[in-house]
């Protein structure tokens, strides 16, 4: 009975510590939704799912998708997880008797970057609900594009004729929009 006892005290703590792990992800992704200025938001992204995986992330996604319209910079944090960019409004004083100058710097805040083109169609379709379609069409827009290998800067092929003009189409993807790829998966 002793080993029995043993056995149930520790299947009840691995319980408990999954609990409390997945509530710990639940509430720093309810902190993202909540964030209420691009920093606070950049920051927290960047700590808590620098890729795009984990609980932090599934919950981020899921809250998003069935968010308030009031929710603050809705439309950014929606453009920001699926581009990997950020934009955040740059101001620089200026000398007396001038005018500040205020431009919007873009940064990249979750996968170095990179746009979620994978993003499943049905998390994609409950995203252009929250934002709305022109807001919606205006990101994914912006996503439009090869994605995919990276290779030297100075486009000189490598020794497989390769380079960034000519990417191998292997390590490659194009993303024109989810509405075309869902056409592609219906076939």
């Amino acid at each position: 009975t002793h080993t029995h006892t043993h056995t149930h005290t520790h299947t009840t703590h691995a319980h408990t510590r999954t609990h409390t792990s997945l509530y710990a992800q639940l509430c720093t992704a309810q902190q993202l939704v909540d964030a209420k200025t691009p920093l606070e938001f950049i920051g927290r992204l960047m700590t808590s799912c620098p890729t795009r995986g984990g609980g932090v992330w599934e919950s981020l996604v899921a809250l998003l998708c069935g968010a308030d319209p009031g929710t603050p910079l809705l439309e950014s944090k929606v453009r920001a997880i699926l581009t990997g960019k950020m934009s955040i409004e740059v101001s620089s004083a200026a000398p007396a008797g001038y005018s500040s100058i205020a431009a919007k710097a873009r940064h990249e805040v979750i996968a170095n970057g990179t746009s979620w083109i994978h993003c499943p169609l049905d998390r994609a379709l409950l995203l252009r609900e929250v934002v709305g379609e022109e807001a919606f069409l205006e990101i994914e827009t912006s996503m439009r594009g090869v994605s995919g290998w990276v290779y030297r800067e100075s486009d000189i092929p490598n020794r497989h004729g390769h380079c960034n003009s000519h990417p191998n189409p292997a390590l490659t993807r194009r993303f024109d929009s989810f509405a075309a790829r869902a056409e592609r998966e219906r076939r």
